[in-house]
Formats: structure tokens, C-alpha cells, sequence
């Protein structure tokens, strides 16, 4: 990475990461979720996060713990939001998330300045 990257990728201070889960009209709706996180602390957050690499390696509780770690922690906001079977059978399951994403970014409460989306 050259240096011009690296002053890019340091002039971020609030970013998103997004996910789904339950893609197809026949397990019922398709649910987006997404965590922001303020970059002020970097590393004090990234203690916080410490462990967590891949959620579908984790136990239920585990994942519950982690839940209630970023809900409870003030320098994270957590959102989610649920798009209908209908919408999926209706518009596609690629369109419905983008929907999903679309709504689910209104509810920060601030423009991110990144956001990445897994997958």
C-alpha cells in the first residue's frame, strides 16, 4: 500500500460493515444486518473485538455475548432490518438486499465514510 492510501484509509472516522442472512423467499424474509464503529480509539476498540473472526464459527452463547459487547458499548451502533419474502419474489433477492442495505444505512446516525459489505 503506498502512502497516499494509507492517509486515505486513516481520514475514516465512522464506517459500516453489512451482512445478510436468509437469502430465498422460502426460509422467509431476508434480514441485513450491520455495525458502525467511530475510528476515534482504534486500538481500544480493537481489543474490544478480539476474538471475533467468523460468527458462524461460534456457539450461540458466544454469539449472544458478542451481541450484547457491541450493543452495550457506546463507540458502536448496531441496526438491522428485515425485507419481506414478497419483496424478494417480487424484485429478486439481489435487488431486495440492496434494498435492505439502502434502508438500513438510514438508520445511523451518521453518514458513514465506509462502508463494506460481505459478499
Amino acid at each position: 500500500m503506498n502512502n497516499k492510501n494509507k492517509q486515505y484509509k486513516h481520514n475514516f472516522k465512522f464506517i459500516v460493515g453489512i451482512d445478510e442472512a436468509g437469502r430465498g423467499p422460502l426460509a422467509g424474509p431476508v434480514c441485513v444486518g450491520a455495525v458502525g464503529a467511530k475510528l476515534k480509539n482504534k486500538n481500544e476498540k480493537l481489543k474490544i473485538l478480539e476474538g471475533i473472526k467468523d460468527s458462524k464459527k461460534l456457539s450461540a452463547k458466544k454469539r449472544e455475548e458478542w451481541f450484547k459487547v457491541l450493543r452495550e458499548n457506546p463507540e458502536f451502533e448496531c441496526h438491522h432490518v428485515f425485507v419481506s419474502n414478497e419483496m424478494i419474489d417480487k424484485f429478486g433477492i439481489r435487488k431486495a438486499v440492496l434494498y435492505g442495505v439502502e434502508k438500513i444505512l438510514e438508520k445511523f446516525s451518521r453518514q458513514p465514510d465506509l462502508v463494506m459489505l460481505d459478499g
